[in-house]
C-alpha cells in the first residue's frame, strides 16, 4: 500500500510532532549529507547541545563534534571525520552499536530512502538506548559461564568419584584374590620343595642299587635293566630336575603376581608418596600382560629417573588401562614399547603399540567420558577419561599420537616437584 494513502488524513506538522514524542532517536539526512530532520530523542541520546543542531547542517559538523569530544576513541579527528563521511556517502544500510562515555550503549540502524523512481534521496537512522538489554545479556552470559564451569566441576567430581569407587573395588578384589591364592600357593611351594627332596633321595637310592648290580646273576641284571627301560629311568633322571625347575619358576611367578595384587590392594589412591615410575609401570604390566596374546612382545627402555611425588595406586590404574588398550589394539603379532626417561622438569613415559591405531575423527574424543569405539557391552568408555583425570589431578598431562593401521603412542608427563 502507498504510504501516502495510509497517512493521507495526517498533516505533516502533526506527523513530525508525533515523532518528537518517540523514545527512539531519529534523524533524516539527504543525498548531500545534510541533516534534514531529527527529533528530541536524537539530541538527548547523543548528548548534543540544542544550539548545535541546525536544519540543513552538514553531517561533517556532527562527526567533527563527536570526534573532538572523544566519542570515536583515540586517533586523529580529521581522519575519523573523513572515514565516516566516506562511509555515509555510500548510502548503504548500516547497523552497529556505540558505547558512549557515560557507559550507555546505543544501537544505531540506518536505512536508505528512495523516491518513486527508485533513486536514493537520503537515509533515515534510528537510535535506541539498549544499555539495560546489554547488561541483562552480560548477566546471562556470566550465568552461562558459571553454569558451564559448574557443569565441568560436576563432570570432574563424577570422574573422581568413579575413580575412587573403581580403586576401592580393585583394592577389595585384589586383596581377596591375593588372600585366597596366597595360602594354597604356600602349600604347593612347600610340597614342591619336599617333592624335590624325595625325588633326589629316590634317585640316590637307585644309583646305590645300580652299583650293586655287578654282584647279581646275569639273569637278574637283565631283568632289572628291562624294568629300568620300561619306566624310562634315564629319561626321569634327565627330565625330572628340569621339570621341577619349571614348576618352581611358575610358582615363583604366581607368588610375584600375588605380591603385586597386594600392592594394588593397599595403595591408597588419594595419598601421595615418593615413587619410582618404572616400578609402578612394571607392577601394572605384570597384571596386564596376562591378557596379551602370545605373539605380543614387550620392549622396555628405562633410563635413570628421580623419584616423583605421586599417587602410585592411581598411576598403576592409568598404566593398566593404557597397557590393556594397547594389547587389545594388536591383532596377531605385534609389540608394545615402554620408554621412561626424564625430560627437563618432568618424567616422561611413552607407551606405544603396533596395533590398528585410532581414526583421526576419534582422536579429539578419546578422553571424553563414555566415548568408546568398542562394540556395545565391550567397554564403558571411561578408562581413558579416568586416566586423563588422574594424570591432570597429579599436575601432569597425557597426549596421544596415532596413525590408523600403524599404531598409537600415549605420552604421560609428570612433574618432578
Amino acid at each position: 500500500m502507498d504510504t501516502t494513502k495510509r497517512f493521507q488524513h495526517l498533516e505533516v506538522d502533526e506527523f513530525l510532532t508525533s515523532l518528537d514524542f518517540l523514545p527512539i532517536g531519529m534523524s533524516i539526512v539527504d543525498t548531500h549529507l545534510q541533516l534534514r530532520y531529527c527529533n528530541t530523542a536524537f539530541i538527548e541520546l547523543l548528548d548534543f547541545p540544542e544550539n548545535l543542531i541546525i536544519p540543513g547542517m552538514s553531517m561533517e559538523a556532527l562527526f567533527r563534534y563527536n570526534a573532538q569530544r572523544g566519542d570515536y576513541g583515540p586517533g586523529d579527528a580529521d581522519e575519523q571525520v573523513q572515514s565516516r563521511m566516506a562511509l555515509s556517502a555510500k548510502f548503504e544500510p548500516h547497523q552497529f552499536t556505540r558505547t558512549r562515555g557515560d557507559g550507555r550503549i546505543l544501537q544505531i540502524i540506518g536505512r536508505v530512502m528512495y523516491d518513486q523512481a527508485g533513486q536514493p534521496i537520503g537515509f533515515v537512522s534510528l537510535y535506541e538506548d539498549i544499555t539495560k538489554e546489554k547488561i541483562y545479556e552480560q548477566k546471562l552470559e556470566k550465568q552461562h559461564q558459571e553454569l558451564s564451569l559448574a557443569y565441568e566441576d560436576l563432570k570432574q567430581t563424577q570422574l573422581a568419584l568413579l575413580q575412587a569407587e573403581k580403586m576401592a573395588t580393585v583394592g577389595h578384589l585384589a586383596a581377596g584374590i591375593a588372600h585366597e591364592i596366597n595360602n594354597p600357593i604356600g602349600f604347593v611351594i612347600s610340597g614342591e620343595n619336599a617333592l624335590e627332596g624325595y625325588l633326589n633321595d629316590l634317585l640316590s637310592l637307585v644309583a646305590h642299587y645300580e652299583q650293586l648290580e655287578t654282584h647279581y646273576p646275569e639273569q637278574s641284571r637283565q631283568l632289572m635293566q628291562s624294568n629300568k627301560d620300561q619306566v624310562e629311568l634315564a629319561l626321569i633322571r634327565e627330565d625330572a630336575p628340569a621339570l621341577l625347575k619349571e614348576i618352581r619358576h611358575g610358582l615363583t611367578r604366581v607368588k610375584e603376581i600375588v605380591g603385586q595384587l597386594k600392592v594394588f590392594a593397599f595403595d591408597q589412591p588419594n595419598q601421595t608418596a615418593a615413587a619410582d615410575l618404572r616400578e609402578v609401570a612394571d607392577r601394572a604390566l605384570a597384571i596386564a600382560v596376562h591378557g596379551f596374546g602370545q605373539q605380543i612382545s614387550i620392549h622396555k627402555d628405562y633410563a635413570e629417573i628421580p623419584l616423583i611425588q605421586c599417587s602410585a595406586g592411581e598411576l598403576a590404574q592409568v598404566f593398566l588401562a593404557l597397557f590393556s588398550n594397547a594389547g587389545q589394539a594388536i591383532s596377531g603379532a605385534g609389540q608394545i614399547s615402554i620408554r621412561i626417561a626424564q625430560q627437563e622438569q618432568s618424567v616422561r613415559c611413552d607407551i606405544s603399540d603396533t596395533g590398528s591405531g585410532i581414526k583421526t575423527e576419534h582422536l579429539a574424543h578419546i578422553f571424553d567420558p563414555f566415548f568408546t569405539t568398542k562394540a556395545v557391552g565391550s567397554g564403558t568408555g571411561m578408562g581413558l577419561a579416568v586416566a586423563y583425570n588422574s594424570i591432570k589431578q597429579q599436575g601432569g598431562k597425557i597426549e596421544v599420537k596415532s596413525t590408523p593401521g600403524l599404531g598409537s603412542c600415549f605420552s604421560i608427563f609428570l612433574p618432578l616437584s
